[in-house]
């Protein structure tokens, strides 16, 4: 949302800044709360905007901005330091780790229970052992957490519902209005 502000408002300079300040700061806290799911939605707006408005001027400052602040932690040292390596070296990283053997036993649990899942709020009670997960409560993600406890039907409704509205969104492509274009993105 704020880099579509950026983009598509007409506001004076002081207000760019300023909201410009603020998509640093969100992104600095993106980096520094180590939330590698936010950088990947992070860049996948950039290039979601960028691509077919053909507008890469914002965007590169976006991604010079990022690597100044990547750089910037990187010689502040530690803790930051071993953040950022933890992302260049991910199979070091016992979290993500953890998360991958969730992910796996949320599919191999479709083997026992393939249309209708363990049922809703039930993935604490899924056999750990058998699956090869530590015991949590839920999967760590939307889409293999609804695998795990709703199945291929669960799973497939809500397949539907998202394309139903990436459907209505491209349906209703903005007008030529900034406020408009900037809620469509918002909403994408």
């Amino acid at each position: 949302l704020l880099i579509s502000v950026l983009l598509f408002m007409d506001w004076k300079p002081p207000a760019k800044i300023v909201v410009g300040g603020i998509t640093g700061a969100t992104l600095l806290a993106v980096l520094l709360t180590y939330s590698r799911g936010a950088l990947v939605a992070f860049v996948a707006s950039l290039l979601f905007l960028a691509i077919p408005l053909r507008r890469w001027q914002p965007i590169l400052g976006v991604g010079l901005l990022t690597l100044a602040l990547v750089g910037g932690l990187q010689a502040w040292g530690t803790p930051w330091a071993t953040h950022l390596e933890m992302v260049a070296e991910p199979d070091q990283d016992a979290s993500l780790l953890d998360r991958f053997r969730l992910w796996k036993g949320s599919v191999l649990s479709l083997e026992d229970r393939p249309l209708l899942g363990v049922g809703p709020r039930n993935f604490k009670y899924l056999d750990h052992e058998r699956y090869g997960f530590k015991q949590m409560s839920h999967a760590h993600s939307l889409f293999f957490n609804v695998i795990a406890e709703r199945g291929l039907l669960g799973f497939l409704s809500l397949m539907a519902l998202f394309g139903c509205y990436a459907y209505e969104g491209m349906r209703r492509w903005p007008s030529k209005d900034s406020l408009s274009t900037v809620l469509w993105h918002a909403a994408m």
